[in-house]
C-alpha cells in the first residue's frame, strides 16, 4: 500500500530523481529533470508499478508527452495529468512515425529558442532525450546527428560534456512549415499508405520495390551499384508532383526478403539504426542533403521480417543524381513503372513547370 501523504522519492515514469508536492488530494505534481513537470494520481502510480511489461517498456512515450507538454505549458494548468484510465490513451498520442517525431522535436526546439529570444537551442543528451521520445542519451545523440545529416539543424559549437547547441536551418524551418501545412489539410499529398496497401499494388508511377539497399542476391555480396539504383529511384519520386513510395526488402515478385542481409553488412550497427543512417547518408551523397527533408524512411514488419518503406514527397526544387564516375548531374522522373532521364530542352521546360520562380 502506497502512503498518499508520502511524496514519491523517484519519478514514477523514469525512476530518476524528482521533487514531488501534493497539489490536490491524491494528486502529486512531479518535477523531474528528464520528464519535466507533470501531475499524476496516486492510483496511476500504483498502476504503473504493477502494469505489464509491454506498458513498462513504452513508458518513454509517456515521459516524452510529459516533457513535450511541460516545454509548451504556459502555466501549471497546462501540464500533463496522468490518471489510471488515461495511461494507454496518452501513449497513443505519442508520435507513431519518424517524420512525426522529427516534426515535434523541431517544434519544441523552435519554441525553446523563441522563449529564450535566441536563434540557438541547447540540449543535453543526459536530461533532454525525452524531448525526442527517445529512450536514452545515446539514442538521442544518434537522432541529433541524423537531423544534422539531413540538414535540418546546424551545430553551432563543438559538442562537450553531453551538450549539443544548434540552430534550425532554412531546410528545418521549411520542413516544419510543410508538415504544418499537411496537418492543416493544405498539403497536396495524401496520408502515407500502409505496407499492406502498398504490397497490394503493382509497381507503377508511385510505387517501386527493391530487394535490398546494398546486398546483391545474385552475386551473394555487397554491390555499390544497388545503392545508386536506390538513389535513382528516390530522385525520380522527388521530381514528380505526387511523390511516391520505395519498398526495400521486397522482391520484384512481391516476396518478402527482409533487411537481414543488409543489416549484416553494417559491422558496428547491424540493425535498423545502422541501415537508416547508411540509407540517408547514401542519399545525401548522391542527391544532396537538401532533399532529405522530403524523404521519410520507416520500418515495417511482414511475415516476421523487417521492411523499409520510404515515403518520398515532391522536393522543394529539382533534384539531380550525381554520377560519381563522370561527376555529371542527371535528372530523373518517375514515369509509369520506370524511372527515366530528362535533359536538354525537355529538362528546362519540365523544371520551369514544376518549380516556377516566385
Amino acid at each position: 500500500m502506497v502512503d498518499m501523504l508520502t511524496p514519491p522519492k523517484k519519478c514514477p515514469l523514469c525512476d530518476g530523481q524528482a521533487i514531488a508536492v501534493l497539489s490536490k488530494f491524491s494528486v502529486w505534481q512531479v518535477d523531474c529533470i528528464r520528464c519535466g513537470k507533470y501531475c499524476i494520481t496516486l492510483q496511476a502510480q500504483v498502476n504503473l508499478r504493477t502494469s505489464n511489461a509491454a506498458i513498462r517498456s513504452e513508458l518513454h512515450l509517456l515521459s516524452g508527452l510529459a516533457r513535450e507538454r511541460c516545454e509548451l505549458a504556459e502555466s501549471d494548468e497546462d501540464l500533463l495529468r496522468i490518471q489510471t484510465d488515461t495511461i494507454e490513451s496518452f501513449q497513443k498520442l505519442a508520435p507513431s512515425t519518424e517524420a512525426e517525431r522529427i516534426t515535434r522535436f523541431l517544434q519544441l526546439a523552435a519554441n525553446r529558442a523563441k522563449r529564450h529570444s535566441s536563434s540557438e537551442v541547447r540540449v543535453n543528451r543526459l536530461t533532454d532525450y525525452f524531448m525526442a521520445f527517445t529512450r536514452d542519451g545515446d539514442e538521442f545523440w544518434r537522432f541529433l546527428l541524423d537531423l544534422e545529416n539531413r540538414s535540418l539543424i546546424r551545430r553551432t559549437i563543438a559538442a562537450s560534456a553531453g551538450l549539443y547547441q544548434f540552430t534550425l536551418t532554412i531546410s528545418g524551418r521549411e520542413y516544419l512549415e510543410k508538415r504544418s501545412a499537411r496537418e492543416s489539410g493544405s498539403f497536396p499529398n495524401k496520408e502515407a499508405k500502409t505496407l499492406e496497401q502498398l504490397l497490394a499494388e503493382d509497381e507503377g508511377s508511385c510505387v517501386e520495390r527493391k530487394a535490398s539497399l546494398r546486398w546483391d542476391y545474385k552475386l551473394d555480396n555487397v554491390n555499390p551499384d544497388l545503392e545508386k539504383a536506390i538513389a535513382k529511384a528516390v530522385a525520380g519520386f522527388l521530381n514528380i508532383r505526387q511523390g511516391g513510395y520505395l519498398l526495400i526488402g521486397i522482391g520484384d515478385d512481391g516476396s518478402c526478403l527482409g533487411l537481414d542481409k543488409d543489416y549484416a553488412t553494417f559491422k558496428s550497427r547491424p540493425n535498423w539504426d545502422g541501415f537508416q543512417q547508411h540509407l540517408m547518408n547514401t542519399l545525401g551523397k548522391c542527391l544532396g542533403n537538401a532533399c532529405l527533408t522530403s524523404v521519410h524512411p520507416r520500418r515495417e514488419t511482414k511475415d516476421g521480417r523487417e521492411i523499409c518503406v520510404v515515403t518520398v514527397e515532391l522536393g522543394s526544387g529539382p533534384t539531380f543524381l550525381i554520377d560519381r564516375k563522370s561527376s555529371r548531374k542527371r535528372f530523373y522522373v518517375r514515369s509509369g513503372n520506370t524511372t527515366k532521364e530528362l535533359d536538354g530542352n525537355e529538362l528546362i521546360e519540365y523544371t520551369r513547370e514544376m518549380w516556377p520562380r516566385k
